[in-house]
């Protein structure tokens, strides 16, 4: 749909950024020194989606320093923003792959808020092996069902 352009500005005035080029979306990661505060209230402005033909969905805990932003427009999701402890932060692939879907349940919206998938199953966790496409969620549970020793 082309957003990138609305958010451009907002991104390269951050301290570090990287942008990386998916087959479902253009994924930014940003890493910025200012408090938790200040980046919330900048979300607004990495997000300029301010007419009535977007849809904005919010979570913000600001004990646990995290805040999730999801926008839609007609069903689509458009635009993430998740704001946490990397420990805390979703799966990537799992949300890109959201992104390819023409509109999004009920619950993949509550499972874009909350920053997990729905299942375990549905997310195969950070890439591995790239040779392979194997990711950690994958391989921990081929070691449960196979009953490998750990």
């Amino acid at each position: 749909m082309g957003y990138e352009h609305l958010v451009q500005n907002s991104i390269e005035s951050t301290v570090w950024w990287t942008k990386i080029k998916t087959i479902q979306a253009i994924r930014y990661e940003l890493a910025d020194r200012r408090r938790f505060e200040q980046i919330t209230q900048h979300l607004k402005q990495l997000l300029p989606f301010q007419d009535e033909s977007f849809e904005w969905l919010n979570l913000e805990d600001q004990t646990a320093h995290m805040s999730h932003s999801v926008v839609l427009k007609d069903g689509r999701l458009i635009a993430s923003l998740y704001i946490a402890p990397k420990a805390l932060l979703p799966d990537r692939d799992w949300v890109a792959s959201l992104f390819k879907r023409e509109r999004l349940s009920a619950m993949h919206r509550k499972a874009l808020l909350a920053g997990q998938a729905m299942s375990i199953a549905n997310s195969d966790g950070p890439l591995v092996c790239s040779c392979f496409k194997v990711g950690k969620n994958r391989i921990i549970a081929t070691i449960k069902e196979k009953k490998y020793p750990t």
